[in-house]
């Protein structure tokens, strides 16, 4: 095998041996005291070693060793070099013992449901939550046994991908990430998923399916037939656990060494070209020939795995949601538990992989347009014209993209006026209608070309009264709120879910106090913001999509919020902090004292929702403005120059220092309204998953709508505004690259070298990437689940 600096490029040597030398003479400059020196040396800290080897290849390795250490798998990883080879037929006995126990008792599954649907009498003893669990056991054994089958009919083709993507990766450290931490939590479900299932068995035993197997058995003794269950129920989904999210941990790796490959050969500066060396050119095309090849052998492994996967992913989801939200008091908690876990994990594997899967066609376009971009001769250009886009396909028709990540909705053949009015623009424009019929707003939107202008002081007398109330309202409740907290002396009409409402409400009117400072100091900055952008970015068609839809329902929860508001007050007039008010006032009546907090609190939510909600309209349709208008301005047909001629050039450049003001301003107006937005609809989020999770039984279904509403919007915005925040640095870094990579004259370089990346600021020292929104999501489901365990 030749030597390790033999197999890099020439730029790389120099660094790799200047490193080793470095190694060598911090390595030579500990005493030698023999064997027992190393023990002087400062030991690391056992949480930070733990914590270095949550990486996703390490969650490879101990999936590995865990496996083998219950029975040898179809594949065999080297433990020095980790490259895997195909495990003897003789030693894979139990393995397929498994798997024909798992497809026999999917088989039989199958049989008992295709009975229930079809016969006329049903069975007495199958009931709805046997016929659910029954659906789940079906999809998961059928997973696996898709699954196994894969591995015996193309265990060399798997080797062949992981040994040949670790040969062409190297050795290159990974950090400890996300994707580590969850690709570990496999590792604990592989186990606790077939105890979870015992532990239910044991306690509901008419609950699992495999109940109907022994119950016209007399012969048996019932403990007999329970460890009979017991047994076949632990090693079937055993065998599944492994086998499902072994493939998953093995598949996730696969695409991150595909990533890390296309990350480490594609140029990453933009101001020479990184391929004036041929020596550097023949490498990373043959290297990007390789991963052609690989791919074409990976999509054959998982084309038929891919589409049942994602099928059957969305059946235990959608299964497992039902349970949880309906049959939470009436099915033991450990399988409650369970489902919890799993469907989290479901999300988790969609929100990762998928995102993945899709990142391997957009980094080998990107390789491909900086090979093109570079000016080479007509026999590599002919040889770069033979190089496809890498692809991973569910299927023979689909392949994973973009649009698996629910940005957009795809576009219909023929749409209908109404589709035409679920835009983002339109969602827009019907609040600013819906909001103007309430009381006037600070903007005032021109109807015909829709700019906005300050709206006169002398109309806002209902917006400043009603600011004003909401001011009043949340001074109140706050004070409320520390007088609990500092006193000794708890009050005893102030229980825990009227804490919970009381913080729910002092974070929404905080965030609505704070939304009218914006409109009261800052209405001229909006109006330039959103005026420019708007003459900027032109007359343009629009089709409707998930944004659209989104921001609609943002519109309709203006309504339905102070709604179940008013009912809960109504049901439980004790649940809302408003009783502390007139509870010790004895001359006014019960019903007088109920209208009066009626009203109070249904004009200020009203007033809290116009102003959150409005202002989220607003700033998405802002951020969707500068994507639109960079979409325009970037060249799309990158094979020829589109900037040739100087006057697109500079209508171009104008534009994108004209985007450069405008973000400017925009960031100034959110300066400090972003971090409160951020840390109130955590903390929001966290409180309504309280409520839902623990509270669902003892508080009114308008409150628990309430709470699964706020979460799905809450969830939606973050899901969908994040990423196109996150895009704007990205495409006005590929708008600046392909200025860069066209060879201007050097007054155009440094007019470029002027120009500086877009980007969403929260607060003075973070603005919005492409980690945020799983850093946002992190945050909150784990202070959900503390809250849910601790209180």
């Amino acid at each position: 095998m030749p030597p390790f600096t033999s197999l890099l490029p020439p730029f790389a040597k120099n660094s790799v041996l200047t490193h080793l030398y470095s190694a060598n003479l911090i390595c030579s400059s500990f005493p030698k005291q023999g064997p027992s020196s190393m023990s002087t040396l400062p030991k690391r800290p056992p949480i930070i070693a733990v914590l270095h080897t949550l990486t996703p290849f390490d969650a490879l390795k101990h999936f590995v060793k865990f496996s083998d250490l219950l029975y040898p798998q179809q594949l065999t990883f080297n433990r020095a070099s980790w490259e895997p080879k195909p495990t003897p037929r003789s030693k894979l006995i139990p393995w397929y013992c498994f798997s024909l126990i798992c497809a026999m008792m999917g088989t039989n599954f199958y049989f008992i449901l295709f009975k229930q649907l079809l016969s006329h009498e049903k069975d007495p003893d199958i009931s709805a939550a046997m016929n659910l669990i029954l659906i789940m056991s079906c999809a998961a054994y059928t997973l696996s046994t898709t699954v196994s089958c894969t591995y015996h009919s193309q265990v060399e083709e798997l080797c062949f991908v992981i040994g040949n993507l670790l040969r062409i990766k190297g050795n290159s450290k990974q950090s400890v990430n996300l994707t580590g931490v969850f690709l570990h939590g496999f590792l604990s479900n592989i186990i606790g998923t077939p105890l979870s299932c015992i532990i239910v068995i044991i306690l509901r035993p008419k609950l699992d399916p495999s109940y109907l197997w022994f119950r016209n058995v007399t012969i048996i003794s019932s403990r007999l037939k329970l460890f009979c269950r017991l047994v076949i129920n632990s090693s079937s989904l055993l065998h599944t656990s492994v086998v499902m999210f072994g493939l998953a941990i093995k598949g996730v790796n696969v695409f991150l060494l595909i990533l890390r490959t296309l990350e480490k050969i594609t140029a990453i500066g933009t101001g020479q070209s990184n391929f004036l060396n041929i020596g550097r050119y023949v490498i990373n095309v043959r290297t990007y020939r390789q991963l052609q090849i690989i791919n074409q052998v990976l999509n054959q492994v998982i084309c038929y795995i891919l589409p049942l996967c994602t099928f059957f992913l969305t059946a235990a989801a959608v299964i497992m949601g039902y349970m949880i939200i309906k049959m939470t008091g009436s099915i033991p908690y450990i399988l409650v538990f369970l489902e919890i876990m799993l469907t989290l994990m479901i999300f988790g594997f969609i929100q990762i992989a998928f995102l993945f899967m899709a990142d391997v066609m957009r980094k080998s376009d990107d390789f491909i347009r900086n090979l093109e971009l570079q000016g080479y001769s007509k026999y590599r250009k002919r040889q770069l014209g033979s190089c496809r886009r890498l692809k991973i396909w569910a299927g023979p028709y689909s392949f994973i993209h973009k649009v698996c990540n629910m940005l957009n909705l795809p576009k219909r053949p023929s749409p209908t006026p109404f589709s035409h009015s679920l835009t983002p623009i339109e969602a827009l424009k019907h609040f600013a209608r819906v909001s103007d019929r309430l009381y006037p707003q600070q903007l005032t939107f021109n109807r015909a070309s829709w700019e906005p202008k300050p709206t006169a002081k002398s109309k806002l007398i209902p917006w400043y009264f009603l600011s004003f109330f909401t001011v009043v309202v949340v001074t109140n409740f706050y004070f409320i709120l520390l007088h609990q907290l500092l006193s000794h002396k708890k009050d005893p009409d102030l229980s825990v879910k009227m804490s919970l409402v009381l913080l729910l409400e002092c974070a929404a009117y905080t965030l609505s106090t704070t939304v009218c400072c914006i409109y009261h100091f800052k209405p001229d900055e909006l109006c330039f913001v959103i005026g420019n952008l708007w003459r900027i970015r032109g007359t343009s068609n629009e089709s409707s999509n998930l944004i659209g839809v989104f921001l609609h329902g943002l519109i309709g929860s203006i309504v339905t919020t102070p709604l179940c508001a008013c009912v809960v007050l109504i049901l439980r007039p004790k649940l809302d902090p408003s009783y502390l008010w007139f509870r010790h006032v004895t001359f006014i009546p019960f019903g007088l004292k109920l209208f009066f907090r009626l009203i109070v609190i249904s004009s200020t939510l009203i007033h809290t929702c116009v102003m959150v909600f409005g202002y989220a309209i607003i700033g998405v349709n802002i951020i969707l403005f500068f994507l639109d208008t960079l979409d325009r301005i970037t060249p799309v047909n990158l094979k020829g120059s589109n900037f040739i001629n100087i006057g697109k050039y500079v209508t171009s450049m104008r534009t994108y220092r004209q985007l450069q003001i405008i973000n400017s301003v925009y960031n100034r107006i959110i300066w400090h309204l972003f971090p409160v937005i951020t840390l109130i609809i955590g903390v929001v989020a966290v409180i309504m998953g309280y409520v839902v999770i623990n509270l669902a039984g003892s508080v009114p279904y308008a409150l628990v709508i309430l709470g699964v509403t706020s979460i799905a919007a809450i969830f939606g915005f973050i899901q969908l505004t994040f990423p196109i925040m996150a895009d704007m640095i990205k495409k006005s870094a590929d708008f600046l690259m392909v200025f860069k990579l066209q060879g201007c004259s050097s007054y155009r370089k440094r007019q470029l070298r002027s120009c500086r990346h877009l980007k969403i600021w929260a607060g003075s020292y973070f603005f919005i990437h492409r980690g945020t929104r799983i850093m946002m999501l992190g945050l909150i489901a784990d202070n959900t689940m503390s809250l849910v365990i601790s209180v």
